[in-house]
């Protein structure tokens, strides 16, 4: 279960990784 957990969390952090990365590079594109 725990495992399931962590697993889930570093999914979206991951998410909210990529997505922070992606914002950055659209605004250097603009």
């Amino acid at each position: 279960l725990m495992g399931l957990v962590m697993k889930e969390l570093r999914g979206k952090a991951d998410g909210a990784l990529v997505s922070a990365i992606l914002k950055k590079e659209i605004q250097d594109i603009l």
